[in-house]
């Protein structure tokens, strides 16, 4: 599978200045353009299908700054520890008032997912329709689905606040089942994929990241691109690092 590491991890360092060094809604502008711009022109073409206009990148700073500090990267909450957690019940409501972002029939899960990975590599997961709806998801949805009968609601179709929800929670059990060494191992891999300055945050807390990458990683083998197969996207996690 082609993950732009570089981009992704260059986004990350905007982010931080845009949020945590102050720089404000001028450099978050610029993980916007890069998000609105059509995929064949090098960005995250979260404008596609859209009814009308998405917000304006300072609308949704502004809504970042305001509403999520809670979730915020090098914050307590991370993909690792939310599930159940008291952060979790308040997240719903912030993912729902997010349903405008994007003028669709339904809630905009892909372009929510990619605003708020970038806010916090940490905690949202990226989802999208090409690779993870059409591709990982329906190569392990047996698991996923068994995975979100034992939330409340069970719900497994991308068109509301709680599949979302679901969708972190089957990245929380990926990772709290995963190798001891798994996030160290993924800092090592990560950090010799890049050429930037991987000190303005910790490569080991990447947990969105680290699950994104993990089960992209295990339906590519389960597809002929590695020679190791795993059974599940669990199994992968359990023992990638081993």
């Amino acid at each position: 599978m082609d993950w732009p590491v570089r981009d992704r991890l260059r986004l990350y360092t905007i982010s931080h200045e845009a949020f945590r060094l102050g720089k404000g809604a001028s450099s978050f502008r610029e993980i916007y353009d890069e998000l609105v711009r059509p995929a064949r022109s090098g960005g995250w073409g979260i404008a596609r299908k859209a009814a009308g206009p998405l917000w304006t990148s300072d609308r949704t700073f502004e809504v970042l700054s305001r509403d999520f500090p809670p979730f915020a990267w090098g914050g307590e909450v991370t993909l690792l520890n939310i599930m159940g957690s008291p952060a979790e019940a308040k997240l719903l409501p912030l993912l729902e008032k997010m349903r405008t972002f994007k003028p669709i029939s339904t809630w905009p899960v892909m372009a929510v997912s990619k605003v708020l990975h970038p806010y916090n590599g940490e905690l949202f997961p990226v989802y999208d329709n090409e690779v993870i709806k059409n591709k990982v998801l329906r190569c392990f949805r047996a698991e996923f689905k068994a995975f979100c009968r034992t939330s409340s609601p069970p719900y497994d179709a991308g068109h509301a606040p709680i599949f979302y929800r679901n969708y972190m929670r089957w990245g929380n059990s990926l990772l709290t089942s995963a190798h001891p060494r798994f996030m160290r191992v993924f800092a090592e891999w990560l950090g010799n994929q890049a050429a930037v300055d991987m000190q303005v945050f910790d490569a080991a807390r990447l947990y969105a990241t680290a699950f994104e990458f993990t089960i992209i990683g295990a339906y590519a083998d389960l597809n002929g691109c590695n020679k190791h197969v795993p059974k599940s996207a669990t199994r992968c996690a359990a023992g990638c690092a081993a």
